[in-house]
């Protein structure tokens, strides 16, 4: 007869300490991953965000104040329930943006605390939208309506901060979502830039217009024509001139002209690597640029 042979207290304990371990790694991973899945659910909900203000700006040429962002976008919460912040120039949710040039709002990209040399200066942002994250804490902004020169502080992934005392004066590794809109970025899709419409020279109701190029990356040299509307065919006169980064050139003209559109893109093609904006806008009575 053979003998049955069990366990011993020894191997036992081994085995319950293998167990441990591995659930251990397993709820850590877990962890790991939950962390993610909620990261990934507050970025989608502020880009979400985002094209909702973007919609009600191709709706109405005006962004939505605070009370109303609640009925523009689909939900005003990140993933951990915890409110969005809202940053926006107010004068923007009360003129047509299309008549605007610049807003109040800069955003600083920053490599440490300090943020005494930022990486990036962006200026003219239209709205900014956060969430706080992980760590429940908007270390960014607050929601807020800007009437005066404000500037909006992004610091690079994990740098120890908190630059808004009005959620939690708590600093810790930075974690929020954030992302901006230019007034640059946000006119062309309200329809600001002329197209040209259907082809064939001139049309619309402009009395003048001003085409404008705004250089926000590194220096450029573009061609801009000195003449008159029939100038601007290819093989006619142009002169050179050099856009510093940041900087805004300004050209006015009295008419509207289909030709003018072509110089529009033989400025975007000049810009190989799309780091600025050609934008052409109506300042005339009754424009409507074609």
């Amino acid at each position: 007869m053979r003998k049955e042979r069990g366990l011993t207290l020894i191997e036992l304990a081994i085995v319950l300490i293998v167990l441990g371990i591995l659930l251990g790694i397993g709820a850590g991973i877990i962890g790991i991953l939950i962390k993610r899945v909620k990261y990934n659910e507050s970025k989608e909900i502020v880009n979400a965000a985002v094209e909702g203000i973007i919609g009600y700006v191709i709706s109405t040429g005006k962004l939505p104040t605070d009370t109303e962002l609640s009925s523009t976008v689909r939900t005003t919460f990140d993933s951990y329930n915890k409110p969005l912040a809202y940053v926006y120039d107010e004068s923007l949710t009360t003129s047509n943006i299309c008549s605007m040039n610049s807003t109040n709002i800069t955003v600083k990209v920053c490599p440490d605390a300090t943020c005494s040399s930022p990486t990036q200066t962006l200026s003219n942002i239209a709205f900014v939208v956060i969430s706080g994250d992980g760590n429940y804490n908007n270390q960014t902004a607050g929601t807020q309506g800007v009437s005066s020169s404000t500037e909006i502080r992004v610091y690079e992934f994990g740098v120890v901060v908190d630059n808004y005392s009005g959620d939690m004066n708590r600093p810790e590794p930075y974690d929020d979502i954030v992302k901006w809109v230019s007034l640059n970025e946000l006119k062309p899709k309200a329809g600001c830039v002329g197209t040209g419409g259907g082809g064939g020279g001139g049309g619309g109701s402009c009395s003048s217009y001003t085409l404008r190029i705004s250089n926000q990356g590194n220096r450029k040299s573009f061609r801009i024509d000195s003449g008159s509307c029939n100038n601007l065919d290819n093989g006619d006169s142009f002169y050179q001139t050099g856009l510093n980064s940041g900087s805004t050139l300004t050209i006015r003209e009295q008419d509207w002209c289909w030709d003018d559109v072509i110089l529009q893109g033989q400025l975007q093609n000049l810009d190989s690597n799309s780091d600025c904006i050609v934008d052409v806008s109506c300042i005339g009575n009754s424009c409507t640029p074609q």
